[in-house]
This record gives C-alpha cells, sequence and structure tokens, in this order.
C-alpha cells in the first residue's frame, strides 16, 4: 500500500527553494553539508510545482524472484536535474540502507515494510525525503497503468489498467486516483479497467499524474497525461512572506503576503505552510493573508513559515518568523517587561481612530476581526464565513461540508452514490450494487432472473433460456437439431443436414451426374452431356474417326474415313507409302506434313529443350534458344544483379562495380578528400584537428595560438580572435597592417615535418593579403614557405614563395592563375614532405564549389635543401577582414561550417599530419616514413 502523503505536503515548496539555494537540514545520515548558505533566502524558480510535488518512490512487482521489487525515485522526467541527485535508502533493521537512484531489493518476509530514501546535492547538502508503505506478498496482483498519453485541452481521454495482471481466482479489482495536475472530473468508470474524462483548458503545457491501484493497494503503477496548452507570458515572482513576529501564547496571528510581487499574466496562487516549531493549524492557508492561533508554550519559542507563490510556470519563495512567547500567568509580569509591547507604561494604540481596536489584528483598522462561525478565520479572509468547516467553498459550496464518505474521489454534494466507492449514479440496479452484465444480454444482473445461470455450451446465454445448452452454435434446434448446424452452404433453400449435394445450388441429390455437373441431355439421345462426348450429336455419344457432328462411312472401303480421304489413289512420288494426294510432303519421305521446319528439313531437337533445331539459336544448349548476351554455352546469369550479365561484368560479385577499378572488387573507389586518389590507396589522415571554434566565446583567443605583430615580426600580438557574426564563430583578422601571422605553437607542433594544410579562405576587400604559411620557424626565427596572393611582388594571384626573399630557391611551378575576388570562398590543399636535402611543396586551389579543379595540382615545386620549421599558421596584410577556413585531409571529413550573410568565414580544423601525403613517388620519390612521428598531436 504506498503512502501517498508522506512527503507531498511540503516538497513542492521546500524542494524548489533547496535546488536553488543549496541550504537545508541535515539528515541524520551525517552528510558533509553546505556550510555557507546564501543570506538571501528569497528564490525564484521556473518549474512545475506539480511535477515536484509528484516525486515519489514507485515500487514495481520483478519477476526475478519471490518477493523482489525494483524501486526507484520518480516518475523521473518530471524533476529536471534528478539524474545528478544523491539519494540514500533506509529499508529499516531488515535490510539496512543503500546509495542509489534506483535499487532492487528482496525482502527476506512477507508482511508490510516501512522504506525512506533522502535526496542530497552532489555537494552533499540535504533535499527532501520521501517514504513508502509497501505490503510484500507473495503472489499478488501487478498493476499496469499503461503507456502515458500526449492530449490537448478539451479532448477526451481514456486510460486502460487492463493490462494488470491478477493471480488466478482473484477478482479484478481498480482503483484510480489523480495525483498530480488540474483537477479532473473522474466520476466515469473510476473503478473499473479503464478511466476516461475530459482533459481541461490549460494556459500552459502541464502533467496530469494518475495512479492505479490493484488487489487493495497490494500493486500500484503511476501513467502521466502530457497535456499541451497555450503558454501564458510567465514574469518574475517575488514572494514576501512580511516581517518576523514577536506574539504571546493565544494570540491570533496573521500572516500577510500582500507585499508580494508578480510580474505575470497567470493565475497566481499563494500557499501557506509550516517548516519548524510546534504544529499549528493555519487559517486560510491558500489565501494571500492566513492566520492561526498562537500554541500555548513554556519558553519562548520560534515557528517559522513559508509562503509560496506561484504564477504560471514561474515560483518565489520567501520564509519568516514568529517568536511566541508564554502567555500572562497571572502575576502581571509579560515578557519583555511590564505594562505592555513597550515594557512599561500606558500600551500603544495602533489603531488611533478605530474604537474598538488597538492593534490592527488581522482584519486592520476599522475592520472588526469578528468570527461568525468561530473556526478561527476571521470573516474578512472567510469566504464561507457562516460555515465554521469551511474558508473557501471548495467544490460543494458554503454550508456543505466537502465529505467523500466513500473514498471514490467524488463529494458527497456530487455523489449520486455517496457511500458506494464504485458508484457516483444510482445506474440501472441502484446505490451500493454493481450494473454488471454477467451474460452480456444488455440486461443488468440485478434485473435478469438469467444472470446466474450456468452457461454449459460457454455460447454467451445461459441454459434458463439456452433450447441447445450443450451446442455453443444453437440456443435454438432449428432445421437440423440440437449439435448439428443449419448451415446452407449453397444457398439452395435445402441446410447441409437434408442436402444431398451441400454445395451444389442446382441439386440436393447427386443424380446422374453427380453433384455439381447438370443431369440434361441436350441432343435428347438419352445419354445426359456428363457422359455424352458428342453432347449437340444425336446419333453419337464419341467422336470416333471424324469428329461429332460427322459420320464415320468409308465409301471406297480403302480403311480411310471420307472425312479424311481426299482421293481414291494416285502416284506416290516419295514411296513413303501415302499417296500424293494424300500428305503434305509428297517430295520428302521423311515426312507427309510440314512439322515445324518444312518439307524437306527435319524437325529434330538436338539438345532436347522443345524447340527444333532449324528454329533453335543455340541447338546443342538446351538452357537456350538464342546466344544472348554471353552467346551460346554461357549463361546469361547476372549474380550481383547490377544489370550486367556474368560473362561481361568484371565484379559479378559486387552490384556496385562491373570492372575492378583503383580499389578492386568489392571496394568503393570513393575519393573522401577530392585528392584525386581514391581512399582504398589514400593513407589515412593522422594528427591535429579539426578545430571548429563553435563553442568559443566571441573575441576568445584560441589555445595553441600566438598572434605576431607586423611587418614579419615574432614579437607577441593580438590580432586574431574569434569573432561572432550572426550564428557565426570564426577566427579571423581585421587588421590593416602588413604581414601579421597567427602561429600555431601546440604541443609536438615543432617536429612536423610532412603534412597536408587544408581548407578554405576568403577576403573582404579586393586590396588585402590573404595566406597560409608551412615549416615556419616561429619563435625560433622569421623563416617559412607560404601560399599568399597580396598587392605586392608576385602579384595579385596565388603563389608560393619562401621568406625571407633571400631564400628563394623554389624549382618548379610557384605561381597559380587562381586570383581571388572580395567576399569569395577558395578552397586549398597545401602538402609539404621534408627529406633529408630537399624541401617539396605542392598546392591546389579552386573556387568552392567547383569540384573540378581538384583533381590537378596548381603548385608542384621544390627547394634543394631541407627546410628548418615545422609549424604553420595564419598569413594576412593590407585592407579589409581575412579570414580562413581549415579543413583536413586523410578522407575524413573536415566540418565546415556554412558561410554567414556577410561572407566572414572561420577557421575549423589545423594542420593534418599524416604517414605520407603520396601514393606514388612522383619526381621527387617517396617520403621517407621513418622521419614522420606516428602519434597524433
Amino acid at each position: 500500500m504506498v503512502c501517498r502523503n508522506c512527503a507531498r505536503a511540503g516538497l513542492a515548496w521546500s524542494l524548489a527553494g533547496l535546488l536553488l539555494m543549496g541550504a537545508g537540514c541535515q539528515d541524520a545520515t551525517n552528510l558533509a553539508g553546505n556550510e555557507n548558505p546564501p543570506a538571501d533566502d528569497t528564490q525564484y524558480l521556473t518549474l512545475d510545482d506539480e511535477a515536484i510535488a509528484n516525486m515519489r518512490i514507485v515500487a514495481e512487482r520483478s519477476a526475478d524472484a519471490e518477493r523482489a521489487w525494483n524501486l526507484s525515485v520518480g516518475p523521473a522526467d518530471l524533476l529536471p536535474g534528478a539524474q545528478t541527485l544523491r539519494f540514500v535508502w533506509d529499508f529499516g533493521d531488515a535490510l539496512g540502507s543503500a546509495e542509489g537512484a534506483t535499487q532492487a531489493v528482496t525482502f527476506p518476509d512477507d508482511g508490510d515494510y516501512h522504506i525512506t530514501v533522502h535526496a542530497y546535492t552532489p555537494a552533499g547538502v540535504y533535499l527532501f525525503s520521501l517514504t513508502l508503505d509497501l505490503k510484500v506478498a507473495p503472489g499478488g496482483p501487478v498493476a499496469n497503468a499503461g503507456a502515458d498519453v500526449d492530449a490537448a485541452g478539451g479532448e477526451r481521454v481514456c486510460l486502460d489498467g487492463s493490462a494488470s495482471v491478477f493471480p488466478e481466482g482473484m477478482t479484478p479489482a481498480y482503483a484510480w486516483q489523480q495525483i498530480g495536475g488540474t483537477a479532473v472530473q473522474m466520476a466515469e468508470a473510476i473503478g473499473g479497467a479503464e478511466l476516461c474524462f475530459e482533459a481541461p483548458m490549460v494556459d500552459a503545457d502541464e502533467a496530469l499524474v494518475f495512479t492505479l491501484q490493484v488487489g487493495d493497494g497490494a500493486s500500484e503503477d503511476t501513467v502521466v497525461v502530457h497535456l499541451a496548452g497555450s503558454p501564458a507570458t510567465a514574469g518574475l515572482v517575488v514572494a514576501d512572506a512580511g516581517p518576523d513576529q514577536a506574539v504571546t501564547a493565544g494570540d491570533t496571528v496573521e500572516l500577510d503576503g500582500r507585499g508580494s510581487t508578480v510580474d505575470s499574466d497567470a493565475r497566481v496562487a499563494y500557499r501557506w505552510t509550516q517548516t519548524a516549531g510546534p504544529q499549528v493549524q493555519i487559517n486560510g492557508a491558500s489565501l494571500v493573508v492566513a492566520s492561526f492561533k498562537a500554541p500555548d508554550v513554556a519558553d519562548v519559542t520560534a515557528l517559522e513559515f513559508r509562503l509560496s507563490l506561484t504564477s504560471g510556470s514561474a515560483v518565489g519563495l520567501d520564509d519568516m518568523t514568529v517568536t511566541v512567547s508564554p502567555a500572562d500567568d497571572g502575576s502581571g509580569d509579560l515578557p519583555g517587561g511590564g505594562g505592555g509591547p513597550g515594557g512599561g507604561g500606558t500600551p500603544t494604540d495602533n489603531c488611533p481612530d478605530d474604537p474598538e481596536k488597538t492593534e490592527p489584528g488581522v482584519c486592520g483598522c476599522g475592520i472588526a476581526d469578528t468570527d461568525t462561525d468561530d473556526d478561527g478565520t476571521p470573516d474578512c479572509i472567510d469566504a464561507c464565513p457562516n460555515d465554521a468547516g469551511k474558508v473557501s467553498p471548495g467544490l460543494c459550496g458554503c454550508g456543505l461540508a466537502e465529505s467523500d464518505d466513500d473514498d471514490d474521489g467524488t463529494p458527497n454534494c456530487n455523489d449520486g452514490c455517496p457511500f458506494d466507492p464504485e458508484k457516483t449514479s444510482a445506474g440501472a440496479c441502484g446505490c451500493g450494487v454493481a450494473d454488471y452484465d454477467a451474460d452480456g444480454d444488455g440486461v443488468a444482473d440485478c434485473d435478469d432472473p438469467c444472470a446466474t445461470s450456468p452457461d454449459s455450451d460457454g455460447d454467451g446465454t445461459p441454459d434458463c433460456a439456452d433450447a441447445c445448452p450443450n451446442d455453443p452454435a444453437k440456443t435454438a434446434p432449428g432445421a437440423c437439431g440440437c449439435g448439428v448446424s443449419d448451415a446452407d452452404a449453397d444457398g439452395d433453400g435445402a441446410p447441409n443436414c437434408s442436402d444431398g449435394c451441400p454445395h451444389d445450388p442446382a441439386k440436393t441429390a447427386p443424380g446422374a451426374c453427380g453433384c455439381g455437373v447438370s443431369d440434361a441431355d441436350a441432343d435428347g439421345d438419352g445419354v445426359p452431356n456428363c457422359s455424352d462426348a458428342c453432347p449437340n450429336d444425336p446419333a453419337k455419344t464419341a467422336a470416333g474417326v471424324c469428329g461429332c457432328g460427322v459420320a464415320d462411312v468409308d465409301a471406297d472401303t480403302d480403311g480411310v474415313p471420307d472425312c479424311h480421304d481426299d482421293c481414291t489413289g494416285g502416284p506416290d512420288s516419295d514411296g513413303d507409302g501415302v499417296v500424293d494426294c494424300d500428305e503434305s510432303c509428297p517430295q520428302d519421305p521423311a515426312k507427309t506434313a510440314p512439322g515445324a521446319c518444312g518439307c524437306g528439313v527435319s524437325d529434330a531437337d538436338g539438345d532436347g529443350d522443345g524447340t527444333a533445331n532449324c528454329l533453335d539459336g543455340c541447338p546443342t544448349d538446351p538452357a537456350k534458344t538464342s546466344p544472348g548476351a554471353c552467346g551460346c554455352g554461357v549463361a546469361d546469369t547476372d549474380g550481383d544483379h547490377d544489370g550486367t550479365p556474368d560473362c561481361h561484368d568484371g565484379c559479378p560479385a559486387d552490384p556496385a562495380k562491373t570492372v575492378p577499378g583503383a580499389c578492386g572488387c568489392g571496394v568503393a573507389d570513393t575519393d573522401a578528400n577530392h585528392n584525386g586518389t581514391a581512399d582504398c590507396n589514400d593513407p589515412p589522415a593522422q594528427g591535429y584537428g579539426p578545430e571548429t571554434f563553435v563553442g568559443a566565446a566571441c573575441g576568445a583567443d584560441p589555445a595553441g595560438w600566438s598572434d605576431t605583430a607586423a611587418n614579419n615580426a615574432t614579437s607577441a600580438a593580438d590580432d586574431f580572435a574569434v569573432q561572432c557574426l550572426g550564428s557565426e564563430h570564426v577566427f579571423g583578422t581585421t587588421s590593416a597592417a602588413t604581414n601579421v601571422h597567427s602561429h600555431y605553437t601546440g604541443t609536438g607542433s615543432g617536429a612536423w615535418s610532412t603534412y597536408s594544410y587544408t581548407g578554405r579562405m576568403m577576403i573582404a576587400s579586393s586590396s588585402g593579403g590573404i595566406g597560409v604559411t608551412v615549416l615556419s620557424d616561429y619563435p625560433n626565427s622569421d623563416a617559412y614557405y607560404r601560399l599568399r596572393r597580396g598587392p605586392f611582388s608576385g602579384g595579385y594571384a596565388f603563389h608560393v614563395d619562401a621568406h625571407p626573399d633571400s631564400n628563394q630557391h623554389l624549382q618548379g611551378t610557384t605561381t597559380t592563375t587562381v586570383t581571388p575576388a572580395a567576399n569569395a570562398w577558395y578552397r586549398f590543399r597545401f602538402d609539404v614532405v621534408v627529406g633529408a636535402t630537399r624541401t617539396e611543396l605542392r598546392a591546389r586551389l579552386w573556387t568552392d564549389g567547383s569540384a573540378g579543379a581538384r583533381a590537378s595540382w596548381n603548385i608542384d615545386c621544390y627547394d634543394e635543401k631541407a627546410a628548418t620549421g615545422a609549424r604553420r599558421a595564419r598569413w594576412a596584410s593590407g585592407h579589409g577582414q581575412r579570414r580562413q577556413v581549415l579543413g583536413r585531409s586523410g578522407g575524413v571529413g573536415v566540418g565546415l561550417r556554412r558561410r554567414s550573410a556577410t561572407g566572414t568565414a572561420r577557421w575549423t580544423a589545423p594542420i593534418q599530419r599524416e604517414r605520407s601525403h603520396k601514393v606514388l613517388p612522383g619526381v621527387c620519390g617517396c617520403a621517407s616514413l621513418t622521419s614522420i612521428p606516428t602519434t597524433t598531436t
């Protein structure tokens, strides 16, 4: 039996504040708490308070063993951040304690167990506790409330618990209850397997939570209806519980929340709860102004209260303290001094214009604190001032109690059967009697004299009303009697039981021809058609030699009936024994008729395929009559179903290929990095990258990058940074200085030698310079190779040169024909191979989106010396913004971001080091693999 209210009363409010404040009471587990809670205890929370209030211990019977249960804190989707909390369980003396969000527990004995779970933040701050009273019994029922439901306001929603399991012999019993969200009218079938109701209209998305109990509470399951609404305007909610107060035992104390601030269009709800001190009865706990009677105390005692204020999805919390002093014992001595609140002399009149009051009391000066119904709540804040049992109308209105004698969720005032938990209206049988219709005849059992009669044949009709009580197919004998079907399979009006031909609508007896065949005699010769081979020839009952309708006469008695004898004699030219006038091939001794091949040609079928050789394009191939795609003797099979027969398919088992191509059958010739070499022959990239800057803050300096000052200085500068352009995060510079750099100096970059440098770059001004460098010796010296463009010697086209200029020893093609335009993207690949005595440089550039230019190198040159540097960098010069996007080689996607509306680019990946950037030796030979590190940076 689940204890629903053990923790729910204060959980929605205390949990919300503790999650944000990081403070709370220490639990008996002695976990380390937060020693420095915030001084300001007013917090704001945008969280569904119903979701927090519905947190509970979820218990589900396990099939692993007897008395085995699975326990968890849930529903899990109702508490944001619950997965980060720490849960400590207490199972009592029998099982001790455990820690974790879920627990699998096998109880040693049947009986009632009290289970507690305490929740803490990761730092050890106590948040809240939940309890569960669990009844453990063998073979009990298992509740199943069905899957969660999505619905909209006004929609009819039905919850189905019919999948619940009951032990054999137990009468199924269901009990639905709503435990969270806007209340719905659950009167319809609340005690049945199905619960239906109309979803309420709400301003914002809301979770309606229901429980289903079966077996008198032995098992329970939860289902959530996710209700969609129109969000109300959410705003700031500030709760103000008023100043702390000092009162005397017996005083009526006012809790005043009228100083709260609400900046929201949604409905405002107030809730007063007591968090510490001797328990008191709060009158008007859901009103902005509540009250209570100060309890009798022997010593000065502090009572603590919390005001929770909700509006839409916003929640505000505030606490205040009421200090209660003992009442005057008749000695005239009052706490704090004699004579009144000031400690002596004449009491102060705080209502100088009200002759009836000296203190405002609950209702304020000028308004009497009259309590007509003597319920402890003054009439000024009592919505039912003449009803001592209520301070608000509730569901039943003032003067009517909210009693629910049958605990069916419907108060007596709205319950047509207030003492029947299974009904809210009398129905067919009246209160206290279920409207069951056991025999399904449309008459409730209470009005059905046959309701308890046995149903021997299980046909749904009790024996008292069944003339064939042992025949499940009949309730009356009918034409064939009990136990025999009255079916008329052929629809001829005669039931099968008396029909000799039950499937022949034209017959009820077989007759001469049998069922399904007519006994008609079309030619009247006395033989029915079914036995007459010539049913329309009265002279014949068999076809004979000449067929039906023609007499078998042989006028010339030559043994050939007249119907086949066109002559009575004549020559036999081919000597085959058949006179010429009686055959179609008089000159072919092997034939008397042309057959398939004609006279003079044999009808032989050499391969036995049913086609004569004269018509067979493959006369010796029994599988073919024409050569087809592969020729006679070879099957036209297509093993991989690619449309090319195996005889012409170089890869007969590969549906994607008909020739091996670069990679061979079964391996695609893909070139993921568009370097002109198929992936199967192109070693994968190894090294550092990519770097996207997506998560970097605007203006941030990415790790590993060192900016240098103008004119190729090696001194530090700050020209390059992450720029935010709309939704884009990019790495670039807006500096107009000449020869500024940003060098990558990450771990291991000083040892790079052979690698590929790929990506995109763009300038925002046609007079600006942009480029990338490789094999930089920074910070040791100002030396490197660069792929660049700019308004200086070398022209405006992209080209490669060495820096400083005194290092110019490049041989081969060093200049491209690609001159960049402003705000246009240009992709590049810049490969370097450092040998013992020479350095190779290759590059290609093409307009972004132009795939055709990727296949050839724009630049192919070498330097007859070994490089001294390793790093690579970004380079810029002149006017306008320079932006570059660097990708990576090796057939792996570079992960580049899309271009923004302004055309500004991003750096998304740094250099790549590969084991080899070649698949063929080329003019310079293969790079030495021993000189290339195998670890990535």
